[in-house]
């Protein structure tokens, strides 16, 4: 058996003790992503800074504390993606007006060019009430591959993915205060959002499609 995540394993372990699994993480071709892919002025912002959410529109993915952190902050927020609370963060983002913008679910070729042509990803995951969390985040290692700064928060597996103000700014789960300051300070000092994303890129190539296969090989060989 294999999981995602260490977070992941010790959930598999508790429910199946004895059962032995490896952690081998989701990847991402890094090749298909970059800043090479930027197009200025791609969401017709004008000369506002755009803050991106990918994602499926579901509890866990914590878009509704997104919104609320919004309010504050001088940016348009693009929310890609479509899922079963579509409707109900539309209504809720309905008062901040054109601000925050609903893209729909948008292919490869597509989202690509919007993660290098944003300025910060937000990536604001929650423990949902079902219990159920983000494994470990493809968003997030597309975004890391695309030199993005990220927010994010300390749940499931985004913690052994991400370290605090070393690749990312991470905050408390559901804390809409944190998650503005967060999403302020990399719209505000451009410099800090360039040092994240250069140690993130570091990191990400260890998620490499290349790297994830030669895991599974070995993991096969054995």
């Amino acid at each position: 058996m294999t999981v995602v995540s260490n977070d992941l394993k010790a959930q598999v372990e508790n429910l199946l003790p004895g059962l032995e699994s490896s952690v081998v993480s989701m990847g991402v071709d890094t090749s298909k992503f970059g800043k090479q892919y930027a197009v200025n002025g791609y969401f017709g912002q004008q000369e506002k800074k755009v803050v991106l959410f990918v994602g499926r529109l579901a509890e866990k993915k914590g878009v509704t504390y997104l919104i609320e952190a919004m309010r504050e902050i001088d940016a348009v927020l693009i929310i890609a993606g479509d899922g079963p609370l579509k409707q109900t963060l539309m209504e809720q983002a309905k008062e901040q007006g054109e601000k925050i913008k609903f893209v729909g679910a948008q292919k490869h070729e597509i989202l690509k060019i919007m993660y290098a042509s944003a300025d910060v990803f937000a990536a604001p995951f929650i423990t949902a009430e079902n219990g159920d969390k983000e494994g470990l985040s493809v968003v997030i290692l597309e975004a890391l591959a695309s030199g993005l700064p990220i927010v994010s928060c300390k749940v499931g597996g985004v913690g052994e993915l991400l370290q605090d103000r070393k690749t990312a700014l991470l905050c408390e789960e559901k804390s809409v205060s944190q998650l503005r300051d967060a999403i302020a300070a990399l719209l505000d000092n451009p410099e800090l959002g360039k040092e994240l994303s250069a140690n993130g890129m570091e990191v990400v190539r260890e998620y490499d499609y290349e790297e994830i296969a030669r895991k599974y090989a070995m993991l096969m060989e054995k």
